[in-house]
C-alpha cells in the first residue's frame, strides 16, 4: 500500500478549467469514491493519477514518489476502465499478464503471477479463453485480474460496474471491495452512481465543476450534507427556504416554524433545512413529533420496496416522504386526502445558504 498526495493540482483544456487547484490525500488501504455529475472533472482527476493527462500545474505522489511527470508505465498504477479495455485477439491468461510481460518478468513466473490474480477473482482455469467467450461480469474479473497482477501501488477504478446489469452490479462491486480490504490497496473508485459509492467507499470525495466540495464517510456526507448541490446530488431531500430564528428553530419563508438540531450558526442567517424523505412519518402517530404538519397528498408512487408520497404543507412546501413497503406499514390514503406529516428534530440538517455551490 502506499500513500497518494494530489497538492494543488490543476488541469486546463484551453480556457476550460476541468481540475481548479484541487488537494487530495488517499492513505493506504482507503478506498474513496469520487463522486459527482459528468463533467465535474473526476474522471480527468483519476487519468492524472494514472499518468495518462499530464497536470497545467501541481504535484501527484505516490508514497515519497513525485510522479507528476512520471509516464504511466512506470507509475505502478493498476487501473480498471469502464470498457474493460481487454485485447480481444488475446487469451485470458494473456489479457492478464501483458502488464507483466512489459515489465519483462520471466514467462515462469508471470504464469504463476496469473494463475494467482485469475484466482482471486475466482477465474481459475480460465487462461485459454477469448474475451468473447466470457459474459460481462466474467469480462469485469479479467480487468481486475490484469490490473491486481501487477501488484500495484495504487488501484484505480474508472466507473467500472456501469456495464454490467443490477444484479452483477452489486456482486462484482463486493468483490472488488473485498479485494481492495483483503490485499490492502490504496483505492480510487470513480462513479456517478451514489448507491456504488456509498456501497463501495471508506470515504466520499464530492466533486463539481473540477473542484472538492465535501469530503467525508458516506454517513457524515449523507446526513450532513455542506450545501444544496451535495444534498441534492447524494439521494433525494427535501428544503425548506428561510434563516435560522432561533438555536434549535427555524423559519420558513412560508410561515412554519421547524425545529433543528441546535447550532452555532448566527441567528437570522439565510439558510436552508433539509429532511430526508425516509425520515419523515405520515398517519396519526406523526402527530407525535416535534414537526408535525398536516397537508393534502398529491402524488403516490410505489416503487416496490418503497412507496414514495407528495404532500403539500403550504402553497410553497411540497415534501415528498419515502415509506417501507411492509404488511403492517401499508400506506392507504388517497390522493387529495389530508395526512399528518412529521419528523424528528433531529432528523433535519441546517445548511447555511452557499447560494449554488
Amino acid at each position: 500500500m502506499a500513500t497518494l498526495q494530489i497538492e494543488n493540482v490543476s488541469k486546463h483544456f484551453g480556457s476550460v478549467k476541468a481540475i481548479d487547484n484541487l488537494s487530495l490525500t488517499v492513505e493506504g488501504p482507503e478506498l474513496i469514491a469520487l463522486l459527482g455529475p459528468s463533467g465535474c472533472g473526476k474522471t480527468t482527476l483519476l487519468r492524472m493519477i494514472a499518468g495518462f493527462i499530464s497536470a497545467t500545474k501541481g504535484t501527484i505522489r505516490i508514497g515519497d514518489r513525485d510522479v507528476t511527470n512520471v509516464p504511466p508505465n512506470h507509475r505502478n498504477t493498476g487501473m480498471i476502465f469502464q470498457s474493460y479495455a481487454l485485447f480481444p485477439h488475446m487469451t485470458v491468461g494473456e489479457n492478464v499478464g501483458f502488464g507483466l510481460e512489459m515489465r519483462k518478468i520471466a514467462k515462469a513466473e508471470r504464469h504463476r503471477l496469473v494463475k494467482e490474480a485469475l484466482s482471486l477473482v475466482h477465474l481459475d482455469g480460465f487462461e485459454d479463453r477469448y474475451p468473447k467467450q466470457m459474459s460481462g461480469g466474467q469480462r469485469q474479473r479479467v480487468a481486475i485480474a490484469r490490473a491486481l497482477v501487477i501488484r500495484p501501488d495504487v488501484f484505480l477504478l474508472d466507473e467500472p460496474l456501469s456495464n454490467l446489469d443490477a444484479v452483477l452490479r452489486q456482486s462484482v462491486g463486493n468483490e472488488i471491495r473485498a479485494l481492495q480490504q483483503r490485499l490492502g490497496l490504496t483505492s480510487v473508485f470513480v462513479t456517478h452512481d451514489q448507491k456504488e459509492a456509498l456501497m463501495l467507499a471508506d470515504r466520499l470525495v464530492v466533486m463539481k465543476a473540477g473542484r472538492i466540495i465535501q469530503t467525508g464517510s458516506g454517513s457524515d456526507v449523507y446526513n450532513r450534507p455542506n450545501s444544496r448541490f451535495v444534498a441534492n446530488f447524494l439521494g433525494k431531500s427535501n428544503f425548506f427556504n428561510g434563516w435560522h430564528s432561533q438555536k434549535d428553530g427555524f423559519d420558513t419563508q412560508s410561515g412554519l416554524k421547524l425545529k433543528c438540531p441546535g447550532t452555532d450558526a448566527a441567528l437570522g442567517d439565510a439558510s436552508l433545512l433539509s429532511v430526508r424523505p425516509e425520515s419523515i412519518r405520515l398517519g396519526p402517530d406523526a402527530s407525535s413529533f416535534t414537526n408535525s404538519f398536516e397537508g393534502k397528498v398529491e402524488r403516490i408512487t410505489y416503487l416496490g420496496s418503497l412507496t414514495e408520497v407528495e404532500v403539500r404543507l403550504t402553497e410553497d412546501d411540497l415534501i415528498t416522504v419515502q415509506m417501507q413497503n411492509r404488511p403492517e406499514n401499508i400506506f392507504k390514503a388517497d390522493i387529495g386526502s389530508s395526512v399528518i406529516a412529521g419528523w424528528a428534530t433531529n432528523s433535519a440538517h441546517l445548511i447555511i445558504d452557499q447560494g449554488e455551490v
